[in-house]
């Protein structure tokens, strides 16, 4: 695993947060539609949520290189 995000996790967050944005400025234009205010607040988490997971998983195959190097095992995605 590469010591960048994963490139998917990153996508989605950006689009996350950019509906989250969209919302937004939809709820402070339309004041009187206050249903936009969870939406936006929602993608919003939902992005923050995502690169959580993403730092996670980078520790995690960080961890799992450093173990297969140590023991000397292939990796799943190696043939023998």
């Amino acid at each position: 695993m590469s010591k960048n995000l994963p490139f998917v996790t990153l996508a989605v967050a950006l689009f996350d947060i950019a509906l989250g944005l969209l919302y937004a400025t939809a709820a402070f234009t339309h004041p009187r539609d206050l249903w936009l205010v969870p939406l936006s607040l929602a993608f919003t988490m939902n992005a923050l949520l995502g690169v959580a997971i993403g730092i996670k998983l980078r520790e995690l195959g960080t961890r799992l290189g450093t173990l297969e190097r140590l023991l000397g095992t292939p990796s799943a995605g190696q043939t023998i």
